[in-house]
This record gives structure tokens, C-alpha cells and sequence, in this order.
């Protein structure tokens, strides 16, 4: 059984008849789900409405946390919605819009992807993803969600992109990991970066003995010892042209020939590549092969920069601080080494993180604290650096597009404001005290704050209707 609430929010009588309908439905389908209550319930979360409305959208925001949270919209109305509706939910943050009166067999269908979004967080809270794909914030929860599904329940090949240091190779381990084939067999690397072009041919797909001056005895490349595993290409934008053009074959059809060899010989393998170029760009210069890149990136996985995520810097650093002190007490951080890790540029990404952290412990004096003098002095020279750009970095984009639609300073001061509440509201489990702290603000103003959110909920509730109650606590 899964247990997941349904959230009512009240758009017309529609909505309130179907929630017991649905909740029946569900129960026959193995999910147990019962009408949201005062507590945020963790998971899963479906809204009914029949029409869309500005307060709709608001809601979606709020429950889905914009977009952290699964949040599935049933349209109980009977006529279908338009495409720019549903657009408008998923923009809002929704996961997906299905229509209750207008799809086929709807409460399987709701079960169905209630399963599966549970199978993918189960293994994301499981000892293989927490130990090495570190990180709590949006953009990582959701690109682990899309990795995940895609190692578990396909076979797709993996096209992984991004800057330098942001784990390109540790995501392909965790892919191969994940995968479910049955009798799965290993995980073959190769650095496309090292490759000698002379001997390509030998490299990728094997030789014969004799099929060139020094090959004394027969050779299987990475290709054929890929088989009933996967292929990892680390670096895959480095390839030659004519490199690219010798590995059609084989990644479309799986069958290639020795060097030397006459007998076409066959593979079946995922193939894995990753490369920190735009290959989007290269293929524009004609320096990457356009059929080549459509046979490889049939999913393709870009990894945020440690910009992008930078929330997650404090996890990072007590995940590498573990590794480094084993079986033993990590040292506690002195708070403005801690403000000095939280602010500092990483060109270099998680890779400099590590890096940075194993500088520190190396110059630690005190085997409990490790104290400011511990930052080498290459190193301080990025505070001043970032401490000039941090505060404005993260914020522009969302700033602009704010501006770009109309918005005033006011207005976007608000929206700030409310995401502020909101984060600290949430990851401090609705204590108010606690929250209060984090703000640095009084916990009546806290206590304020969640009133007022209380009472634009239940706006326009009358007669006992049941609205959003995942914001009441």
C-alpha cells in the first residue's frame, strides 16, 4: 500500500463530489489515499479542480513547493483542457495533468504513476544514491529523479553534459548501478581524451593477432568487453570525425568487426558518454557529427554547476569530511570557515569543494575544530571574489524574467519575501520558533505570517467545503 494524501482545493462542486469517488477508486488499485489533513504530509500529492484560476495556479505553487514536491492535477471537469493550461501547470510546478471524466480507466492510471514516483524516491533515499550523489536542493532532487527513472526502467543510451567537477563520471557509475537488466555484466571506461588515433581501431573494437606490426596475440577493445554490460565514453566530444564515423555502426546495430578480422561480430551494451563541450554548438561547426549525436543522446542528463546548487554546499562538505576522517569524529567547522565554504567561487565545481576541504584538514592543528587560519592563503583570495558576486549571481535570472513580464520592485520584493518564509517554514517542520531564528525576525511575526497564509486559503470557503489544508500548521 501507498500512502499519499489527495488535496481538495475548491473550484466548484465538481471536485468536491469526485474526492470520495477517487479515493474509493484508488483504494481498489492498492493506494491508500484519504483528504489532506493540518500536517504537510510528506510525498505524492494530487489537486482537484474544474476550472483554472489565478488562486489555482497559486496553489499549485504552494503545494508542489514549487516543483520540489510531486504534485499530480486531476481535472475533474467534463470537457478537456487546452494545451496552454497544462502548460501552465507544469510551469507552476505541477508534475503532470491527467483528466478524470475524459482518460481511460483514470484511477489506474493515477496508480500507476503514484508507483512509480514512489519506487524512484525509495531509491533515491537509499544508501546507493545518498552516498554518492550528495544533495538536497531543487535542481539536484529533480535532475536524481530523472536519472534514476532513466537507469531503472530503461535501457536508453545516456548522453551526460556539463562544466568540469560536477560528477559526470560518478552519475555514469550510478546509472550502471541502477540498471535492472538481468545478468548485467560490467562497467567498461574509456577516456575518449587518451585515445591514440593510431591505434583507435584496436582500442574500440579489438584486433586480430597479426593484424599489425606488434600485435602478437588477439585483443577484444572496449566494445566487445562491454558486452551485457555498459560503455562508458568519458570525454566523448574529443572523438575525431573519423573516429565518429567508424562507431555508427556499432551504436545503432551493435555489431563491428576486429581490426584485421572479416566476421561481423555483435554487442549489446548501454552506452554511456559524457563530455563538458556543447555539443549542440559543435555540431553547428561541423566539428561533431549530427547522426553520431542523435544515436547517442537519447536521453540527455546536463549536471547543475556547484552555482546552481549551492544549498547544497554544507552536505557536500560533511559528506567529504567523513570520507576524509573515517570511523572517527568529524571536526566541527569554526563559523566563518563555514561562511568562507558557503560564499567562495568553485570554477572547478564539487571537484574544487573536495579539493578545498582536503587542503583544510590537511593544515588542521586541532583534531576537534578546524579554525580560519586553516585556509591556505591561495585560497582567500576567492572570498574577496565572491563576496563581489555571490549575492546578485543567483538571483538575476529570475529577476529579469520578473521584470521582462511587467513585474514591479514591490512586487518582486513580495515574491522574495514569501520563497524566504516558505524554505525556512518548510525545513524547519512549521516550528515557528526555530523559523523565527533563521529569519532573524520575532516569532510573532512568524506566527503572522502563517496566520495570514491560513486565511487566503480558506478565502471564498463557505459551507464546510473543504480547501488546501497542507499549508495549516
Amino acid at each position: 500500500m501507498y500512502d499519499f494524501e489527495i488535496v481538495v482545493h475548491d473550484f466548484g462542486a465538481t471536485s468536491r463530489t469526485l474526492s470520495t469517488t477517487i479515493v474509493d477508486q484508488l483504494a481498489q488499485q492498492g493506494i491508500a489515499a484519504s483528504n489532506a489533513g493540518n500536517t504537510p504530509h510528506p510525498g505524492p500529492r494530487l489537486i482537484l479542480f474544474d476550472k483554472m484560476t489565478d488562486d489555482f495556479l497559486e496553489a499549485v505553487r504552494w503545494l508542489s513547493e514549487n516543483g520540489f514536491e510531486r504534485l499530480l492535477a486531476i481535472n475533474t471537469h467534463h470537457l478537456p483542457m487546452n494545451n496552454e493550461d497544462k502548460w501552465d501547470i507544469l510551469h507552476a510546478g505541477g508534475s503532470d495533468v491527467i483528466s478524470w471524466k475524459n482518460s481511460k480507466k483514470p484511477a489506474c492510471l493515477i496508480a500507476t504513476t503514484i508507483k512509480r514516483w514512489r519506487e524512484i524516491d525509495d531509491l533515491i533515499a537509499s544508501a546507493t544514491i545518498q552516498n554518492r550523489l550528495v544533495g538536497k536542493s531543487r535542481p539536484w532532487i529533480v535532475l536524481l529523479r530523472e536519472i534514476v527513472e532513466i537507469a531503472r526502467f530503461t535501457s536508453v543510451s545516456v548522453m551526460i553534459t556539463g562544466e568540469t567537477g560536477t560528477g559526470k563520471e560518478l552519475v555514469a557509475n550510478t546509472i550502471h548501478l541502477l540498471d535492472s537488466r538481468p545478468a548485467k555484466g560490467g562497467l567498461v571506461l574509456l577516456d575518449c581524451s587518451t585515445v591514440v588515433p593510431e591505434l583507435s581501431g584496436s582500442e574500440f573494437f579489438g584486433h586480430e593477432r597479426g593484424a599489425f606490426t606488434g600485435a602478437l596475440t588477439k585483443r577484444d577493445g572496449c566494445i566487445s568487453l562491454s558486452h551485457g554490460g555498459t560503455l562508458f565514453l568519458d570525454e566523448i566530444g574529443e572523438l575525431p570525425l573519423r573516429l565518429q564515423a567508424e562507431l555508427l555502426r556499432v551504436v545503432q546495430e551493435g555489431t563491428y568487426k576486429r581490426v584485421g578480422g572479416n566476421s561481423w561480430r555483435k554487442a549489446d551494451f548501454r552506452m554511456i558518454c559524457a563530455t563538458n563541450r556543447d555539443l549542440r554548438e559543435e555540431r553547428r561547426l561541423g566539428t561533431f557529427r549530427e547522426d553520431f549525436y542523435n544515436r547517442l543522446a537519447s536521453w540527455i542528463c546536463r549536471l547543475p554547476s556547484l552555482d546552481e546548487r549551492r544549498e547544497d554546499i554544507p552536505l557536500l562538505v560533511d559528506h567529504f569530511l567523513r570520507q576524509i576522517y573515517p570511523n572517527q569524529k568529524v571536526p566541527e567547522l569554526d563559523p566563518t570557515v563555514w561562511d568562507y565554504l558557503i560564499t567562495r567561487n568553485y570554477p572547478g565545481n564539487i571537484r574544487e569543494l573536495k579539493q578545498v576541504i582536503t587542503r583544510l584538514a590537511c593544515r588542521q592543528t586541532n583534531r576537534d575544530f578546524i579554525t580560519i587560519g586553516s585556509i591556505p592563503e591561495t585560497d582567500r583570495s576567492e572570498l574577496q571574489i565572491s563576496r563581489a558576486t555571490l549575492p546578485s549571481q543567483p538571483l538575476d535570472p529570475a529577476v529579469r524574467l520578473a521584470l521582462s513580464q511587467g513585474k514591479g520592485l514591490d512586487e518582486i520584493r513580495n515574491t522574495i519575501t514569501e520563497t524566504a518564509y516558505r524554505i525556512v517554514l518548510q525545513e524547519e517542520g512549521w516550528d515557528t520558533a526555530k523559523s523565527a531564528r533563521r529569519l532573524n525576525l520575532s516569532k510573532r511575526a512568524v506566527q503572522i505570517y502563517v496566520k495570514k497564509r491560513r486565511d487566503i486559503e480558506q478565502k471564498g470557503d463557505s459551507g464546510g467545503r473543504e480547501n488546501i489544508s497542507t499549508m495549516n500548521s
